[in-house]
């Protein structure tokens, strides 16, 4: 069997497609079924192995793809990777107009030429940080045959069947991420938003000119949205990475410490480094990865830990908490605010 029962009334099934990376071995993926109409979250990553096995599942199901719909949390490679090779073009493919920009091979190009200067103002060594945005970007544009599209805002209803499940803005860990909510039932369908099995890592935030500062709070923004998911008090939290856990306040009061913890370390690492550049501090701040030297980290991977520093960087910056100057070279460095 490539499913597993988790839920009724309505019907849920978890099915686990296979994905690996250093921690994780596959992604979440869920079958809402209800009245002969099927809703699937998220696909899983990109490989022939993946397909097989959720098409399996499906097919186990018996799920008619005449009454099919698809609602992807975030366009993450390990969750919408199957989207071209296993949606039909006319089923409805739920999902947000902002993380679905980013992945357009024109705002890809923009976004890490803009991620680029950045991390190079953070103190970056310019080649580490185009090997690690170049990584990056080929795995970046994910939809590339046409779909029919539906974007989703916090709020919206999508119809399964008797059900109207609702949109819930989660963005943090992307700008543009989504949960899934039934409040007939109160289960949760979480993304990446709240893991037990490792801490969701938080976005760089690049607002567009005009916005307001606070936009580029991704720390911020994740932790307001932890306590929205918390005000639901679901009955069961359907997660993308990992065995299922019914321990989900005590795991989002752990998260929002967690983070909080590492804003407070972010701080006395400034205070310990006057004039530290976001790159130096990101590199004490201590991440939790199985590598034994810095030199064992893929690209990818740290160019993901760029990000958290600099995100962290500027959630306190923004509190007044830490204030950066811009030395002769271009380069911000940092030290305790007056």
């Amino acid at each position: 069997m490539h499913h597993i029962r988790v839920h009724t009334d309505p019907d849920v099934y978890l099915i686990q497609v296979p994905f690996s990376n250093y921690k994780l071995d596959s992604t979440n993926c869920y079958a809402v079924i209800d009245e002969g109409e099927t809703l699937v979250v998220d696909t899983g990553a990109p490989s022939e192995e993946g397909r097989a096995y959720l098409a399996a599942a499906l097919e186990e199901l018996h799920v008619s793809f005449d009454r099919i719909s698809f609602f992807l949390t975030h366009l993450h490679l390990d969750h919408a990777g199957l989207v071209d090779t296993l949606v039909p073009p006319d089923a409805p493919l739920y999902l947000n107009e902002r993380d679905f920009k980013r992945t357009q091979p024109e705002e890809v190009q923009r976004r890490y030429e803009r991620l680029y200067r950045t991390l190079v103002a953070e103190g970056a060594d310019p080649d580490s940080a185009r090997c690690s945005i170049e990584s990056r970007s080929q795995f970046s544009h994910i939809i590339h045959e046409p779909h029919r599209l539906v974007f989703t805002e916090d709020g919206d209803g999508i119809r399964v069947g008797s059900r109207t499940l609702r949109v819930v803005d989660t963005a943090g860990h992307t700008p543009g991420h989504q949960a899934l909510y039934d409040p007939a039932s109160g289960i949760l369908f979480g993304g990446d938003h709240v893991l037990f099995v490792l801490s969701p890592s938080i976005g760089l935030f690049l607002p567009e000119s005009g916005a307001p500062a606070s936009a580029g709070d991704s720390v911020q923004t994740y932790l307001d949205n932890l306590e929205k998911v918390r005000a639901l008090a679901p009955t069961a939290l359907f997660h993308s990475h990992g065995p299922l856990r019914e321990d989900i306040d005590e795991r989002i009061a752990w998260l929002s410490e967690h983070q909080r913890e590492r804003a407070e370390r972010v701080l006395s690492l400034v205070g310990e480094h006057p004039d530290a550049t976001g790159f130096e501090i990101t590199k004490l701040i201590g991440f939790n990865l199985p590598h034994k030297t810095r030199e064992d980290v893929s690209c990818v991977q740290r160019l993901t830990l760029m990000e958290i520093g600099a995100a962290f960087l500027r959630h306190l910056e923004l509190r007044g908490l830490v204030e950066a100057r811009t030395d002769g070279n271009g380069i911000r460095r940092y030290r305790l605010a007056d």
